[in-house]
């Protein structure tokens, strides 16, 4: 089976993103930046998370839902002058 690398190309353009979604995450509020990184980054359940930030899974899963859509919103620019180009 033949592998398959990326092009200098490819792999520029996903150090951007990695880039632009790190700069998203930072601005994220504490508690929605430490539920986006546990659950995404870090492969955490929900409850550990509950249990470390304090919270109630139901607002585990709310500040997912925020975080998710924030971060949405400062990258949509970005990707949709990424996707004319």
């Amino acid at each position: 089976m033949a592998s398959v690398q990326a092009s200098p190309t490819e792999l520029a353009e996903r150090q951007l993103l990695q880039e632009k979604v790190t700069q998203a995450l930072g601005r994220l509020p504490e508690k929605e930046q430490q539920v986006i990184t546990g659950m995404y980054l870090e492969d955490r359940t929900a409850q550990s998370i509950a249990r470390a930030i304090d919270v109630s899974l139901g607002h585990v899963y709310h500040l997912q839902k925020k975080g998710v859509r924030r971060i949405r919103g400062m990258l949509s620019r970005f990707i949709h002058d990424f996707n004319k180009s």
